[in-house]
């Protein structure tokens, strides 16, 4: 009796049944005494079997006996229930494991004699390795992307005569904007005389800047005192004639040469000389190692680059795989390398994280992304962002 490897199997017991009859040539029923074949599977439910006996199916996921024709033609399908490998298989006693991998066939043409098919499973090991995860380019529909708006800009302000402006942003981790050496072609004021900063968050799976102010200088010689406010959707876009730039709404309270003037829910579009970055990435660890007492545990860690070059590592901690939900990870108060402190205020959640193990190694399919820094916040799926391990 032989053991050929044959083509290769998802392990789901309902397609079993489904891959055998594709297989399989017509065989006509020998109508004689049967005998007794006996399938016994250790660990019960580790390792599926699809047997076909004469063109008769039958799915066996526990311990049974079937009753064989003599003469008859068999073929079993073996595949082993996710996180499990088929380790040995004897018949009557005889090992005739000829692989652990998935994608057995065991046959036996022309049956003669009572048979006892014994199936061993073991647990497969939790899957280890380093992977890689980036904020992918072109942005899949849905995506929430976390902007990075530090540096200089300038430009010409169509909302105020043309006037030609120029600034200095900085942002900090919560998303706090500050806006410094902001010059406006007839604005003057004195140090002190200006207060002006914004926030960037998410809003409806979009970040969106918000700025607010107050001023007391001159316009063009004359006097200005003003309060003002503005929000809009960080989507840089063509905002006329070819500029690249942003679009919301704005309020202003004031005086200007000795006239109150007051608007509200006013267009404003800024133009943008550049359009700020989105590019991160996400390196995870998953290592199996003794810990301090000696036994074998899964350690998880992480390295989140930002996208204003800074970097967040999360120091390793134990963690669990469950072969139906894979690995949940949390990350919370990572160390920021390049300013020496711990970031309070970025977190990472991957849920359901699971793996194709068919190969040399495991290969992320499955799972979601949380991701949360710069004052914005997204979710999506896990392979949107899977660059190679």
């Amino acid at each position: 009796m032989s053991m050929p490897q044959h083509f290769h199997l998802t392990p789901a017991r309902c397609l079993l049944a489904l891959a055998v009859a594709a297989g399989l040539p017509f065989f006509t029923e020998v109508q004689a005494a049967g005998f007794p074949w006996r399938f016994t599977i250790r660990p019960a439910g580790a390792v599926y079997l699809a047997v076909s006996v004469n063109m008769d199916y039958y799915p066996i996921e526990r311990s049974r006996t079937l009753s064989v024709p003599a003469g008859a033609n068999v073929f079993i399908d073996l595949a082993p229930d996710p996180g499990y490998s088929v380790q040995k298989v004897t018949d009557n006693g005889a090992d005739v494991t000829t692989t652990a991998a998935l994608g057995l066939r065991y046959s036996a043409v022309n049956a003669s004699h009572n048979i006892v098919v014994t199936l061993t499973g073991s647990a497969v090991p939790p899957p280890t390795g380093s992977f890689q995860f980036r904020f992918p380019d072109p942005l899949p529909a849905g995506l929430s992307p976390i902007y990075f708006l530090g540096g200089h800009y300038q430009g010409i302000l169509a909302n105020l005569q043309d006037r030609s402006f120029g600034v200095d942003v900085a942002m900090d981790e919560t998303g706090q904007l500050d806006f410094e050496n902001l010059a406006v072609q007839g604005l003057d004021y004195q140090p002190g005389d200006l207060q002006v900063g914004g926030k960037v968050q998410t809003v409806g799976g979009q970040p969106q800047v918000s700025v607010n102010g107050k001023i007391a200088g001159s316009f063009d010689g004359k006097p200005l005192t003003a309060r003002c406010g503005a929000r809009a959707a960080f989507d840089p876009h063509d905002i006329g004639a070819g500029v690249q730039g942003i679009s919301g709404s704005g309020r202003l309270t004031g005086k200007y040469d000795g006239v109150p003037h007051r608007t509200g829910n006013t267009a404003v579009s800024l133009p943008l000389s550049q359009t700020g970055t989105r590019d991160w990435s996400l390196q995870l660890d998953l290592v199996q190692k003794a810990n301090d007492k000696g036994r074998q545990k899964i350690f998880a860690s992480a390295q989140l680059n930002l996208p204003n070059g800074e970097r967040v590592e999360f120091a390793e901690r134990v963690v669990k795989f469950s072969k139906k939900r894979g690995y949940n990870l949390h990350f919370r108060n990572g160390t920021n390398t390049i300013l020496g402190r711990v970031d309070r205020k970025t977190r990472l959640d991957i849920g359901k994280l699971l793996f194709d193990t068919s190969g040399s190694s495991p290969v992320p399919n499955g799972g979601t992304l949380s991701y949360g820094f710069l004052g914005q916040k997204g979710k999506g799926e896990l392979v949107d962002f899977l660059t190679g391990s």
